[in-house]
């Protein structure tokens, strides 16, 4: 079949943006494939402005470009952390203040609610007002990263979350322990 490209509805001349991201893995080939997916699909013509992390988030927090896709890493496993990242008022993630008055609402109601079934009452109520279409935050992929750990390095744990900063000088590496066994 035919694939036809439909330009967004009151962009008669085609739509032009500017999408901010890192230039190394995932982001930048990320961005890749959704900027030409968005031009072959919808007529969108997005320009890429790939930069270091440092300079990306300055620009983010300045609000330079039409979008971006710079993730986040979960600090605490909770739903509140994600939507404080985006939705609260003066943040980062949040560089233009997007604010619908029910969803600030909810995500204060889901951040001081003991009862996790009333919280998640909340919380669906928050992403059925999201998934209308009218925020500003749209995830287009994710990713999770993984990694390996060999036997004899000791004094090692995995951290629960990225988030957290190593210091290795505790850490070893000895090449004389015995392999554990069932492993």
């Amino acid at each position: 079949g035919a694939t036809v490209a439909t330009v967004p509805a009151g962009y008669a001349d085609g739509l032009e943006i500017t999408l901010n991201t890192v230039n190394t893995e995932p982001s930048l080939p990320a961005a890749e494939v959704f900027s030409a997916q968005m031009r072959e699909d919808l007529g969108v013509e997005i320009t890429l402005s790939p930069k270091d992390l440092a300079t990306v988030y300055v620009e983010m927090r300045d609000g330079v470009h039409h979008l971006n896709n710079v993730g986040t890493g979960l600090i605490l496993r909770d739903p509140g952390d994600v939507l404080n990242q985006w939705y609260d008022i003066d943040v980062l993630r949040n560089p233009h203040n997007w604010e619908n008055p029910r969803v600030t609402e909810l995500i204060d109601l889901q951040n001081s609610e003991p009862n996790q079934e009333k919280r998640l009452g909340y919380i669906k109520e928050i992403a059925d007002i999201l998934q209308e279409g009218e925020g500003h935050f749209l995830p287009y992929f994710w990713y999770t990263s993984g990694g390996a750990l060999d036997y004899r390095i000791r004094n090692y744990y995995p951290p629960p979350t990225v988030q957290l900063v190593h210091k290795w000088d505790h850490v070893w590496w000895d090449e004389n322990r015995e392999k554990p066994e069932g492993t």
